[in-house]
């Protein structure tokens, strides 16, 4: 389990020691505690010991049932689905606590959606002191950039299937198809559900400073663009459901064609069958068996039968 806790101080960060209950931390400047662990239901306890409200904690130990932003003794919760774009099928979460002047968050220990962030906190080109609106915005933008990462990639490999379907269907199977599909549709619902939870961040007034506004409005705007990527990876969904029909279409093409085949044989040896079952029969008087030439004509006549038949399937545009 990894816990630091910082004190932020407009572009400068100091790591400090955890107080035995964060109702000791100083009122007038802001905190960032970052929890990396691997269960939430193992930092319930410690929460509550440094004097969180266990109605909130509550709302942490699972986040998947959690998903709606809630509201508890001044912190806003916040339940956010997350997806690593090395690892499209499973879903990670990322539970943001924060009040006035103390955010929390805690992903799972494999989680680097925060690696960046202090430097982004050092250098960052607002001319305001660093707050938890500002530090929300920084979190906001950083699941913002991870989630065009990943769209880029969905769309990336909706282009190579499709260029697969036109170019050389016979190496595309089914399963990839399935696989882009369900892949295309868990990221979909991702951030569908990031647009909807996120959008209630701007609606906090912890502070009522123009600089907290501006900060509000920076963030409307990284949410559109979320918004933006929900409705690009629909899209993309809808173009992977067409390609799914498009290669069902070439799947039923090509077993007519194989059909075609088989009718095609069938025609064609079905008389000549009949004629061999003929001269095949075990009678006394059949007068052909007497011609000397009676083999070579009856050979010729099954010829000109199984290639008559084949002119006109081809006539006829079987072989197209």
């Amino acid at each position: 389990m990894y816990i630091k806790l910082r004190e932020i101080d407009v572009r400068s960060t100091k790591e400090i020691s955890l107080p035995n209950t964060f109702n000791e931390l100083n009122k007038n400047k802001v905190y960032w505690l970052e929890i990396k662990c691997s269960n939430n239901e193992l930092i319930d306890k410690k929460l509550q010991q440094w004097g969180i409200d266990i109605k909130v904690t509550n709302h942490i130990k699972k986040p998947k049932t959690h998903l709606k932003t809630m509201l508890i003794s001044d912190f806003v919760i916040l339940n956010i689905p997350f997806l690593d774009i090395s690892d499209l099928q499973k879903e990670h979460f990322i539970t943001i606590l924060a009040c006035k002047n103390l955010l929390i968050s805690i992903v799972d220990e494999t989680n680097h959606l925060f690696d960046e962030l202090l430097s982004i906190i050092k250098n960052h080109s607002f001319n305001f002191p660093t707050s938890v609106t500002l530090l929300s915005y920084f979190i906001v933008s950083e699941i913002l950039k991870k989630g065009a990462d990943i769209n880029s990639s969905i769309r990336n490999q909706v282009n190579r299937l499709n260029n697969k379907m036109f170019l050389s269907s016979e190496n595309l199977s089914i399963k990839d198809i399935i696989e882009l599909k369900i892949k295309v549709s868990t990221v979909s619902n991702i951030v569908s559900e990031q647009y909807h939870i996120l959008g209630f961040i701007p609606k906090i007034d912890w502070l009522s400073q123009n600089e907290e506004q501006i900060i509000r409005n920076e963030i409307k705007e990284v949410i559109s663009g979320i918004g933006f990527l929900s409705n690009d990876i629909d899209r993309q969904e809808d173009k992977v459901n067409a390609l799914y029909m498009q290669y069902q279409m070439v799947l039923h093409e090509k077993g007519n064609r194989k059909l075609n085949t088989l009718t095609v044989v069938q025609s064609i040896f079905v008389p000549l069958t009949f004629i061999a079952g003929i001269y095949g029969m075990n009678f006394t008087n059949m007068p052909e068996l007497q011609w000397n030439a009676g083999y070579f004509i009856i050979l010729g006549i099954m010829a000109a039968i199984g290639l008559g038949t084949l002119w006109w399937f081809k006539k006829d545009g079987w072989f197209d």
